[in-house]
């Protein structure tokens, strides 16, 4: 289980990786590799979210890990893996509405 935050999110995954994509668009938010459908060679990535341009996502540039436990599970008891749960911090969430994230 990993936990990380960035500027406007606190994001939470099962899988024991760090996300490999950080949007460049309005919505900040970081992504792992199961999470964007892959396109040909040369041809932009696009954030699920808000549709900005995605890039490679930096340790302590573009996402900061607040927790790390391999093995560990979201829904400790549960057969169910969490690929990805993500929240706004409070103070962002009138984004939401202003950007129209989806």
């Amino acid at each position: 289980m990993i936990e990380v935050t960035t500027e406007y999110h606190i994001t939470s995954s099962d899988l024991d990786e760090h996300p490999i994509y950080k949007c460049k668009g309005t919505c900040k938010k970081v992504w792992w590799q199961e999470n964007i459908e892959q396109a040909p060679f040369g041809v932009q990535l696009e954030c699920p979210m808000c549709g900005g341009s995605l890039s490679a996502a930096k340790e302590n540039l573009d996402f900061k890990i607040t927790k790390f436990q391999p093995g560990v599970s979201l829904m400790p008891g549960s057969s169910a893996r969490i690929n990805h749960v993500s929240n706004l911090l409070e103070e962002f969430i009138p984004l939401r509405e202003k950007y129209g994230w989806r």
